[in-house]
């Protein structure tokens, strides 16, 4: 089997799956392909390069619904990470002491002449869900004022420091990346935000689980092994090593670390 991720946090059940032996054991063969943005997922799912993926849980349903840019009929029976996203702001937003939509509000009354555009890895994510919702906390919304600029979450911490977005909303560590390099801190979770909710998913094409059954149901019960071997204290260093390798999630360990412990530094004291 041929799955794609991307570096991002929720590929670790994917990954320690493969590097641990979970797969071996279940005896299912499993190619795993790192590539850098989610519209390169869907491209080699349409043509048939991959089997599945490591997806937004947007993109299975958008698919369903016929909706325009995603073709591929795809099924999931997996959810890799929940609730996982955090809005990140720019020094300057944070030094002004914008900490809410409301305190955007008003830091828009004070700059008359401001825009601000807001970095997401995919529109109709639940990154651009997120941060719609957190938006209209302070009666906003996307506009002439506020706009989004599509990114690959690994290129999140580099836009902001060079000044193209003022904040963005990606999965880890991505946003430890920004707040641990000073560039930014930490105003919003998604838990907090949209409530509860499916984050990634493995997501399969169509015609391959209808034709690989068996096969589909052993990839399953890998990714429950090592979703059980992650929740192991004892395992930590372990995971942080093999996440961390530049064939995964390519960035500093103590970063990988704090991911897995879900210890996030804000960035900014408040």
């Amino acid at each position: 089997m041929r799955i794609g991720f991307l570096p991002l946090m929720d590929c670790a059940p994917l990954v320690i799956a493969q590097e641990v032996g979970f797969f071996s054991r279940e005896g299912v063969e499993v190619t795993l392909g790192k590539l850098q943005t989610w519209s390169q997922l869907l491209e080699r799912l349409e043509r048939g390069e991959l089997d599945g993926a490591h997806l937004l849980s947007t993109i299975p349903i958008l698919a369903a619904c016929g909706a325009q840019g995603v073709s591929t009929s795809l099924q999931t029976a997996w959810v890799l990470s929940s609730s996982a996203n955090c809005l990140t702001l720019s020094n300057r937003l944070c030094r002004d002491e914008v900490r809410d939509a409301l305190n955007l509000s008003g830091w828009l009354q004070a700059h008359p002449v401001a825009n601000l555009r807001f970095g997401v890895v995919m529109e109709r994510s639940t990154q651009e869900l997120m941060l719609r919702d957190w938006l209209q906390a302070g009666g906003l919304e996307l506009g002439s004022r506020i706009s989004i600029a599509v990114c690959a979450p690994q290129e999140m911490a580099g836009k902001l420091r060079e000044g193209q977005i003022d904040g963005f909303c990606s999965g880890e560590p991505w946003n430890q990346r920004a707040t641990t390099s000073k560039l930014g801190g930490i105003v919003a979770l998604g838990n907090e935000v949209l409530g509860s909710h499916p984050e990634k998913v493995l997501a399969v094409r169509q015609d391959w689980h209808k034709s690989h059954l068996p096969e589909h149901r052993r990839v399953l019960r890998a990714l429950a092994s090592a979703s059980q071997w992650l929740e192991s204290p004892d395992n930590l260093d372990e995971a942080t090593r093999i996440l961390a390798d530049k064939a995964y999630v390519n960035t500093q360990a103590q970063i990988v670390r704090s991911s897995l412990e879900r210890k996030l530094q804000a960035g900014w004291e408040g």
